[in-house]
């Protein structure tokens, strides 16, 4: 370095990670003592893509969403995001695309009902820190395709529920599986739980599954 510069740029440091530094000076006779360490922390960026997806098919048309943490979360995660749009055969979508955010990061998994059945969907997921969105991990699926194995599962407690018929927006019907449920006025099928607020296992849960990541 210039001996007359007192300040240094270091680069391609990773996001939101501990460093410590440390300066010493030297010339013709060899290195001086060094500084004191000091403690810092690299700033936030924005989360890569979660890890992967994977989708347990209780029939052709719900379905169980799950995903990893994103491998490099670059900060802390504070919300998640779940698109899914119908697509036909192009992959290109045949009508807008269903958002569902998810405030708690700790929640990373989403039941669906009331999909189309033998329909196409591509499912998106993302993740959220204090910088912003990151990019969406992506999955192409049609339930009705997948093979399933006669099993008996429950609706795992205290996943968020959406109903795909419904309207576009999801704040007033985001539903927990671990409370009493309702759903939208509009659905044709309605989410029931019993008087504890756990939910029944009716005969549309019953169906084949079949558990798969991408």
């Amino acid at each position: 370095m210039n001996v007359k510069t007192t300040h240094a740029e270091l680069a391609n440091l990773y996001p939101y990670c501990d460093y410590e530094t440390k300066v010493c000076g030297y010339n013709a006779l060899g290195d001086g003592n060094y500084s004191d360490m000091v403690p810092c922390k690299t700033l936030e960026d924005v989360p890569s893509e979660p890890g992967r997806l994977a989708f347990n098919v209780i029939s052709p048309t719900v379905t169980q969403v799950s995903w990893a943490e994103p491998a490099e979360t670059n900060g802390v995660i504070t919300a998640y995001e779940v698109l899914y749009t119908p697509i036909n055969d192009n992959t290109k979508p045949m009508g807008a695309a269903k958002k569902v955010k998810i405030d708690n990061p700790k929640k990373r998994m989403l039941l669906i009902e009331n999909l189309q059945s033998a329909q196409t969907y591509c499912y998106q997921v993302r993740a959220k820190n204090s910088v912003g969105w990151g990019p969406f991990k992506e999955a192409t699926i049609n339930l009705a395709s997948q093979p399933t194995r006669p099993m008996s599962i429950p609706i795992i407690p205290d996943i968020p529920i959406v109903d795909a018929e419904a309207g576009d927006e999801y704040d007033g019907y985001l539903m927990y599986s671990s409370e009493v449920m309702r759903s939208p006025t509009d659905s044709k099928r309605p989410s029931v739980s019993d008087e504890g607020g756990y939910p029944q296992t009716t005969p549309r849960f019953l169906a084949g599954t079949h558990l798969f990541a991408v």
